[in-house]
């Protein structure tokens, strides 16, 4: 086995100066390897919201949000991509979208032609931030796509990106938007690895506030998370969404509180189970975690 663990650093004194940094395990977490960092800019700026995927038993695919550009006014913030052999070597790195938004979290896999698959919060012309996706073939960057046409404009970054998960050729993205104020979360299934996606549902049962995650528990049937915020409260909700748009109840995981400490929560499928884990705001603030069994 082979683990890869990434956290952020800080850089200097500015709010948004930190580097994101690698290391790797090859007896189970016991110890753990040099820190390595897969930008070699050595800017003061940010760089951040990772998303690391295994390209092949010998390979890790990054990508992350890079900031070196916006060391300038003016400058963007941009996608990239290396890759990171079991070794600790680094790749060349590869811009795959030169501007998106700031700051909203990316989410990646890899398809069953072993190719990485990335979505991301764009950074459209005329400030529209709707998610977007790309794929690598043969270590060249395919033109990022649209994943759907919401229009969603807004003048700065919601902080709240999207989530996609794959089991053989289907491929689910989840995501947040709130266009023209009506905030939703939303969900597409492909059956083609990518190439064309089907109908778009609505998950939430309303007064959503994003924050997804999906995982995929069969080829046409997924699970999804999100955070549902009204007046008094705030609390983590998550259902089962079929391909069809068939929808099961939703169901409550915890409450929760809207602020940023409470995170973003996560799941994830081991055989019939599905993992929940999620942070706890307090003094001091806790990791939670549940296991549901299909």
């Amino acid at each position: 086995w082979t683990l890869v663990a990434h956290w952020l650093k800080k850089t200097s004194a500015g709010t948004n100066s930190y580097d994101a940094k690698l290391s790797l395990s090859h007896n189970r977490g016991r110890s753990w390897s040099k820190a390595v960092s897969p930008h070699r800019d050595g800017t003061p700026t940010e760089h951040g919201f990772v998303s690391i995927v295994p390209v092949d038993k010998t390979t890790f695919g990054v990508f992350w949000l890079d900031g070196r550009k916006m060391v300038v006014k003016g400058g963007e913030m941009a996608l990239r991509y290396c890759t990171l052999t079991r070794d600790g070597r680094l790749g060349t790195e590869r811009v795959v979208d030169p501007r998106v938004c700031e700051c909203c979290q990316t989410g990646a896999v890899v398809l069953d032609s072993g190719n990485p698959f990335v979505v991301f919060r764009d950074r459209l012309p005329g400030e529209v931030r709707d998610i977007s996706s790309s794929m690598l073939e043969g270590g060249r960057v395919r033109r990022s796509q649209r994943v759907h046409a919401d229009n969603w404009v807004i003048a700065g970054c919601p902080v709240n990106g999207p989530s996609v998960d794959t089991h053989r050729s289907s491929v689910a993205v989840a995501w947040f938007t709130d266009v023209e104020k009506h905030p939703e979360v939303r969900v597409r299934f492909s059956n083609d690895s990518a190439k064309t996606f089907g109908k778009t549902i609505r998950v939430d049962d309303g007064a959503s506030a994003g924050r997804v995650d999906i995982v995929l528990v069969d080829a046409d049937t997924a699970a999804v998370s999100w955070l549902k915020v009204d007046d008094k409260s705030a609390e983590i909700r998550w259902r089962m969404v079929h391909r069809d748009g068939t929808r099961m109840p939703s169901r409550r995981l915890a409450r929760t509180l809207a602020s940023r400490s409470s995170g973003f929560p996560r799941m994830e499928r081991l055989g019939n189970d599905l993992f929940f884990a999620w942070t706890e705001a307090g003094k001091p603030p806790r990791v939670q975690t549940a296991r549901w069994r299909r």
